[in-house]
């Protein structure tokens, strides 16, 4: 699509995707793995991978990261070394260390006790759902920088009211969601009250329709970012009775056709949520004129995520 505006300044803001994340394991199969669950969930704009400890200071040393994962292969005494050099070496103050265990390794217990006495800001336990993953993800981060804008939308989105209880956990708990919102009917009816989207890796050709999607508009999507520059400038807008104007609207249809193409549309929901993506795109381009940039934007990204056919 192309638009023609005078501004091209704009970027969608980095959520709910932070910079840079790091796996130090030195077992090759495990860190894939990792590797491999942190890019579905949409997180980290990159993912890194150190072999061994030194790999992961010299990352640290050179490049803003955000998260260090330390994997189950590093034993807990390494670990608590790495830490110690780590925390103060690291090029970002910000980072946020987060040890990764399995659950039925020996002393299970006993290493994430020692682990969180010495400062690792989170422990993600293995087996777990992309959505805890997430969470523990999130609640690692803001812990590190309460005062960040993490923090931020972790309150805003309403994080500490929703629930997600651990399913391997034999102690009573409950964990926050990451920040995926419950949409409520409009008034038009475009956004009906849905449950959370998946957050796994796509096994069908309308789950891979979506995901692509999700990725592009929760990245830097040249198409989105067009539109938000002819809002800026006021070549898209509403007209005098508060609708979207016939140009805005027709431009809305081609953003949603570069990104959800009707060549990749099959008849097993790929329709359904091409329709309610265009809808999303139309209700964040109205939140655009009427209100703040990043408001609208997480928002609009929460919709996204809560769609479920």
């Amino acid at each position: 699509m192309t638009v023609n505006v005078t501004k091209s300044e704009y970027t969608l803001p980095p959520y709910p995707a932070l910079h840079a994340g790091i796996v130090i394991d030195a077992r090759h199969s495990s860190r894939v793995d990792i590797v491999k669950d942190l890019k579905t969930i949409l997180l980290f704009d990159q993912v890194l991978e150190g072999q061994s400890l030194r790999d992961g200071m010299s990352a640290l040393e050179l490049e803003a990261i955000d998260v260090c994962f330390l994997g189950p292969s590093v034993t807990v005494e390494n670990s608590l070394k790495f830490l110690k050099r780590a925390k103060d070496s690291a090029r970002s103050k910000d980072c946020s260390f987060i040890a990764i265990l399995n659950r039925d390794d020996a002393g299970f217990e006993e290493s994430e006790k020692l682990l969180l006495d010495a400062g690792v800001h989170g422990i993600v336990k293995r087996p777990c759902s992309k959505l805890l993953l997430s969470d523990w993800i999130v609640r690692a981060v803001v812990k590190a920088n309460g005062s960040g804008e993490w923090a931020k939308l972790f309150l805003s989105s309403g994080h500490a009211k929703i629930e997600l209880s651990d399913p391997y956990s034999t102690k009573s708990q409950s964990l926050g969601v990451l920040g995926v919102a419950q949409p409520q009917a409009t008034a038009s009816g475009n956004f009906p009250a849905v449950a959370p989207f998946w957050l796994e890796e796509p096994t069908t050709p309308a789950d891979a329709v979506r995901f692509a999607a999700l990725r592009s508009a929760m990245g830097k999507s040249s198409s989105l970012r067009e539109l938000a520059d002819g809002v800026e400038t006021g070549a898209f807008r509403l007209d005098p009775t508060g609708k979207l104007t016939s140009r805005t609207k027709e431009a809305i249809r081609l953003v949603a056709d570069t990104i959800v193409p009707s060549v990749l549309l099959v008849d097993d929901g790929s329709n359904d949520f091409r329709r309610y993506f265009e809808a999303a795109i139309e209700e964040w381009v109205k939140d655009l004129i009427s209100g703040e940039e990043l408001a609208a934007t997480v928002k609009f990204r929460q919709t996204l995520l809560a769609f479920k056919n």
